[in-house]
């Protein structure tokens, strides 16, 4: 048993002041003192240290922006006179004005819907009907005026309700303005 306790006391005393970063490599050793049978398992150690840095940045950016009139601008639609009351008349003129945009207007659709059925439409291509409607040119516009007439007919209601769509298009806006009217007849 003495022995036992001088080979603890040699093993403590050699692991003493031993530093290393590198892993250990340990295997299990067994010692037999007459019958009595001993295993020392030294357990590894690894000394980690981990450093973070943190960096920040900041990043300016200078745009710089073009005068307004290198933007393209979109056709428009204006109507003056859509009324908000019944109207007592057989007709009602709708006034309205198509402001072209940054190019000249290619394209104008109106269509009318009576109590909400489909009744009507006209439409206008430049690239097909160049001369056939005055198309408004870039930055320019054009006034026009259409008279829907009440048409009564057997099994109206008491009113009827016109609505007009108008809808312009250019070259670079394919999809432009398209803006309704609603007009409601006392029949």
């Amino acid at each position: 048993m003495n022995k036992l306790i001088i080979l603890c006391l040699f093993l403590g005393a050699c692991s003493q002041g031993v530093s290393t970063e590198e892993p250990l490599e340990v295997t299990p050793s067994t010692i037999e003192f007459s019958g009595v049978t001993t295993t020392t398992i030294l357990q590894e150690t690894t000394t980690t240290t981990t450093t973070t840095t943190t960096t920040t940045t900041t990043t300016t950016t200078t745009l710089n922006i073009p005068d307004s009139a290198t933007y393209a601008v979109a056709p428009t639609i204006s109507i003056y006179n859509c009324p908000e009351e019944v109207v007592l008349m057989q007709e009602f003129e709708v006034s309205w004005e198509m402001f072209a945009g940054s190019s000249d207007i290619d394209y104008f659709r109106m269509s009318i819907w009576k109590n909400g059925d489909y009744l009507s439409r006209v439409f206008y291509e430049k690239e097909t009907l160049p001369e056939a409607f005055p198309y408004p040119l870039a930055n320019t516009s054009r006034p026009m005026t259409v008279t829907i007439i009440n048409e009564f007919e057997e099994g109206d209601g008491d009113t009827n309700t016109y609505v007009v769509y108008l809808t312009v298009s250019d070259s670079e806006f394919p999809f432009g303005d398209e803006i309704p009217c609603s007009i409601t007849f006392q029949n």
